[in-house]
């Protein structure tokens, strides 16, 4: 048995949902005016629904300080969103894998894990980015087209333990203060316009699991610090103009290390025994 339930795109419902979870189903193509009518939700699910519509930004803007969970992945919603969501409540939102433009907008000082990751938003990441969002514990930014610099308020977000800036136009260099990240277990900024040493203070986190910084134009050493980063399994820091010799610590303290890929150095002398 299968159930269809077809409405005209101009029905407005007599109700106000408080959760909508439709997810792998064929809600698409337009954002109907019956979803456009709930604005008092506190949880919206509407991943893989076929959405390839614009979303207006006075939804965004009319939705009720209720609102704690977000997830419209995987459609092809396109458009802007407001510069400000006004949902003090939010801490989870999902707007992955879509075509969403324009800057980086600002959420609540709640949130905890964002995921814009596969969207076309550009302009550089907000200087006060960090510090406005300072709960943060997942930032995925991943394949879009921002540019400029990592801002230095991203330190702020001491809870943050996956972070992913990868496949952007990122430029700069890397900041110094990210040895305030104490909980941090993922840093991927690969395949950027990034330059400059890597920070000594990049070892400090010893809860540290996986580090990309592959394909940017990185130099100098590798820096010592990485050594007391005794959790790390995978670095890949190929693709840069890292010089000097494969330090021996990498074979002799990272013993849980299984990837290394060093490719596309100028590196030199001798793979070490320890390895």
């Amino acid at each position: 048995m299968s159930l269809i339930f077809r409405v005209a795109y101009e029905w407005v419902p007599p109700f106000k949902l408080y959760t909508i979870d439709i997810t792998n189903c064929g809600v698409g193509p337009a954002f109907s005016v019956w979803l456009q009518s709930q604005t008092e939700l506190s949880d919206v699910n509407l991943h893989n629904t076929g959405v390839s519509d614009s979303i207006p930004e006075e939804w965004f803007l009319k939705l009720s300080s209720k609102l704690q969970h977000m997830d419209l992945s995987y459609n092809q919603i396109h458009g802007r969103l407001p510069f400000q969501f006004k949902c003090p409540n939010l801490y989870h939102i999902d707007l992955s894998h879509n075509h969403f433009e324009g800057p980086l907008p600002l959420l609540s000082s709640n949130a905890s894990i964002l995921n814009f990751q596969s969207n076309l938003f550009s302009w550089p990441i907000p200087l006060d980015f960090g510090q406005l969002m300072p709960k943060l514990e997942i930032l995925y930014l991943s394949e879009n087209n921002l540019n400029g610099a990592i801002p230095a308020s991203l330190c702020n977000m001491q809870n943050l333990s996956m972070l992913s800036l990868r496949r952007n136009q990122l430029s700069g260099v890397f900041p110094q203060a990210w040895s305030l990240w104490h909980n941090m277990r993922v840093v991927d900024v690969a395949d950027n316009n990034l330059s400059g040493n890597i920070p000594s203070s990049m070892g400090v986190p010893s809860s540290l699991i996986i580090l990309k910084m592959n394909n940017n134009n990185f130099g100098g050493k590798i820096p010592s610090g990485l050594k007391n980063s005794t959790s790390l399994c995978s670095i890949d820091l190929g693709g840069n103009k890292f010089t000097g010799s494969v330090p021996r610590w990498i074979g002799s303290n990272l013993s849980m290390l299984s990837t290394l890929r060093l490719r596309s150095n100028l590196l030199s002398g001798h793979i070490p025994h320890q390895l």
